[in-house]
């Protein structure tokens, strides 16, 4: 007989620790587009840098450090310079975005938001440009890595 994987009937589910979470997990993506990190795996891994440094979490510090060592297109050094300016980049915030009210931020222009946070355009801290992801190697890798600068940022989109 199958066990059952979903949560008992009977477990009373705390809806501020629902509410948190999940308000975690969106504000990943708010801050994909905040930052400017795109959301392939070289984003990814900026972004849970830029990340940890808002919201220490041992999980995505490990994540984002692992990635220095698996980047098998990257050269080490510059890789890992490069995921430091980005947990660098959020240790400067005047703010902790965790604690922003992002549903009063939402109409307002992308500009005009980095400017309310403090969060500095991607070239103040990566002069040479963020690390982009160009097409895709399948299960062997990834593609190849472009350092510059998205002319569109991220945008996050619900799934």
């Amino acid at each position: 007989a199958r066990e059952r994987l979903d949560r008992p009937d009977d477990l009373e589910i705390d809806p501020n620790r629902e509410f948190f979470g999940q308000r975690l997990r969106d504000q990943h993506d708010l801050w994909h587009v905040l930052s400017g990190y795109g959301m392939d795996e070289a984003g990814e891994a900026a972004n849970l840098a830029f990340s940890v440094s808002q919201f220490p979490n041992p999980g995505m510090a490990f994540i984002a450090m692992a990635s220095v060592f698996v980047q098998p297109n990257l050269k080490t050094a510059t890789w890992g310079r490069h995921l430091f300016q980005a947990w660098r980049r959020g240790r400067t915030l005047a703010k902790t975005l965790p604690q922003v009210r992002y549903e009063e931020l939402l109409p307002l222009p992308l500009d005009e938001v980095r400017q309310r946070l403090g969060i500095p355009e991607p070239a103040a801290f990566h002069p040479t440009g963020i690390a982009i992801l160009k097409g895709s190697k399948g299960n062997a890798g990834m593609g190849e890595v472009v350092w510059g600068f998205p002319s569109r940022p991220a945008v996050a989109t619900a799934v």
